[in-house]
């Protein structure tokens, strides 16, 4: 809401008081949410020890449903992302026994894929599909409407 306002205000010449109502509002936000935090630490900790296998396969599976939900576009191309990302993930040594999954004899890939490296590949792959490929020929398209021939 900070932007469609500030954007308003800043178009009548008020920028001014709009960053100051941004900043005292994220000033305050920040004071309750730290509150809120010291006040539910000590129970909310009690209620996650008491999590089992269950109730965080639980959580997972309701974190990817939301993952499907809240993407935009084909359903179907939400769910090969999620199963890529979990393809991803399974890459590494096993927590409970060690064993090694999906490394393929690799020893750099026994401790998993980084993010950090990941998010490189990706941004890299990105700039360099954009300059390899040639600009596209845009033509004209008459809309008259007479018919061809």
């Amino acid at each position: 809401m900070t932007t469609l306002d500030g954007f308003q205000m800043a178009k009548q010449g008020r920028a001014g008081p709009a960053l100051a109502i941004a900043a005292i509002g994220s000033f305050f936000a920040g004071c309750v949410a730290t509150v809120l935090i010291a006040v539910l630490g000590a129970p909310l900790t009690k209620l996650a020890l008491a999590f089992g296998p269950a109730e965080y396969f639980s959580l997972m599976v309701l974190g990817l449903i939301f993952a499907v939900v809240l993407a935009k576009g084909s359903v179907l191309k939400a769910i090969a992302m999620i199963v890529f990302g979990l393809l991803l993930s399974m890459v590494g040594s096993d927590i409970e026994t060690g064993a090694s999954r999906m490394a393929f004899n690799i020893p750099e890939l026994a401790d998993g894929l980084g993010f950090a490296t990941w998010r490189w590949a990706c941004s890299d792959l990105r700039k360099l599909s954009a300059t390899s490929m040639p600009a596209p020929r845009w033509t004209a398209i008459s809309c008259s409407r007479r018919s061809p021939g």
